[in-house]
């Protein structure tokens, strides 16, 4: 199930987590326990704002087939002790094993309805426009997975 989404026409999606972990608040009345984000999501700024301060966070400061970056590149890191901490966390066995469980639980969306919906492009044009369409994308997912989770156990029992 989706339980937030948004559309940006920013390069990154650096400034995101903390508006999606509002949107959850407001959906579930409730903050998730843990997120994982891909490393397009890391700011070390960022991350230690307030809103995602209860969150338990696996987001990669780098993807994970480059190297960290050299003392150049970390003069930009405006808070090297959350970058720093979340390599440690990640490099520990049980921050892999959380952060694997996103390729099964996150990515499968995407696949499902880029592929199972054929849901390749947006039709529409303009920020609120594309906005409105994926908004409508994510609905019709949660409600197929709803409508199979309803389905499912009656079908057996029409069988039975």
């Amino acid at each position: 199930m989706i339980v937030a989404e948004e559309v940006t026409a920013q390069e990154y999606d650096r400034r995101q987590l903390a508006p999606l972990v509002e949107q959850i608040e407001q959906h579930l009345g409730r903050q998730p326990e843990q997120i994982s984000a891909d490393s397009g999501y890391f700011s070390s700024q960022h991350l230690a704002t307030p809103v995602l301060a209860g969150v338990d966070l696996y987001v990669p400061p780098e993807p994970e087939r480059r190297r960290p970056l050299g003392a150049a590149a970390r003069r930009w890191d405006r808070r090297p002790e959350v970058t720093d901490a979340m390599r440690q966390k990640l490099a520990t066995e049980e921050g892999r094993r959380r952060y694997r469980r996103r390729q099964t639980i996150v990515e499968p969306v995407f696949g499902t309805i880029k592929q199972g919906r054929a849901f390749r492009q947006f039709l529409l044009r303009g920020l609120a426009l594309v906005r409105g369409e994926w908004t409508l994308a994510c609905a019709a997912h949660n409600l197929l997975k709803l409508y199979a989770a309803w389905w499912a156990p009656r079908s057996a029992e029409v069988q039975a």
